[in-house]
């Protein structure tokens, strides 16, 4: 696979990561793509805010998956990092506030070109709800096998 136009890198790929909850998880994942030049300040708290009006945390048969965003003006350069929690994170349930998701996998979304959300969105969907593919996910022990896999069902989508 070439390596131009993909969507992740070593940089993009956290596996078995811990963080205390929600909120950490938002501070330290906003922290580091702020180093890497990818989002400005004011990321974490706008990715709080939009959480706490939008759920992101969904269930699937095997796992919760979480898919966090904000609105493109706090991202500086389009990228998918894809996180691997050790222990899960809570989440709320999208549409419904009231249901805990316990997160296993999330996905942090900065998207610049909002034409592009759909067609990340329904990957990301795809990603989900295959069993197999979301337990390769889950098995992965590298941060270039699961870079592989991300890569190759994301390909040409942003």
């Amino acid at each position: 696979m070439s390596t131009t136009n993909q969507i992740f890198n070593n940089e993009m790929i956290l596996l078995d990561k811990s963080y205390k909850d929600r909120d950490d998880f938002f501070d330290q994942i906003a922290e580091y793509l702020y180093s890497l030049g990818k989002v400005n300040k004011d990321f974490g708290n706008a990715l709080r805010r939009r959480e706490a009006e939008y759920p992101t945390g969904l269930m699937t048969e095997a796992y919760g998956v979480a898919i966090p965003h904000t609105d493109i003006e706090y991202v500086i350069a389009q990228c998918i990092t894809f996180v691997r929690f050790e222990k899960p994170v809570i989440f709320s349930q999208m549409g419904d506030s009231e249901t805990i998701v316990p997160v296993k996998f999330a996905f942090v979304l900065c998207i610049k070109e909002p034409e592009k959300q759909v067609d990340v969105l329904s990957t990301l969907v795809k990603i989900i709800t295959d069993k197999e593919l979301i337990g390769r996910l889950e098995r992965t022990s590298t941060k270039q096998e699961t870079m592989d896999m991300l890569n190759q069902v994301f390909e040409g989508i942003l």
